[in-house]
């Protein structure tokens, strides 16, 4: 993979980044009055999922984190204020690392760069 490709790559996770945390705002705000419902959960449980693993090959350790912790309490918490206030952390993140990233060129990870260049 050649730094182009990764920043294309790179483009399209931050698009989806922008468009998991309105979903997650959106869903935080049908929590809200507390009531519980199987598909909010679900939907909620499923973005959190996609996203843990999203950041990790991005480079974005802590957002990956916070997601898997998102997804755990998805399973386990059954107070949905709870749940919506930890989704609405998760789209202030996801704000913050886009701000960010604003204008800064992308990086491949050293990792990913390294054995590539050789090709």
């Amino acid at each position: 993979m050649n730094e182009q490709r990764y920043r294309d790559l790179q483009e399209r996770f931050h698009e989806r980044l922008k468009s998991d945390a309105d979903i997650l705002g959106d869903l935080a705000n049908r929590l809200d009055n507390g009531s519980w419902d199987p598909v909010i959960i679900y939907r909620l449980h499923h973005v959190a999922h996609k996203l843990a693993g999203a950041a990790g090959v991005f480079n974005c350790g802590s957002l990956g984190v916070l997601a898997a912790d998102l997804e755990t309490l998805a399973e386990t918490e059954k107070d949905a204020n709870i749940l919506a206030e930890a989704s609405r952390i998760i789209a202030g993140e996801i704000a913050a690392l886009l701000s960010d990233a604003k204008g800064k060129p992308a990086a491949m990870p050293r990792s990913v760069s390294a054995p590539m260049a050789k090709r």
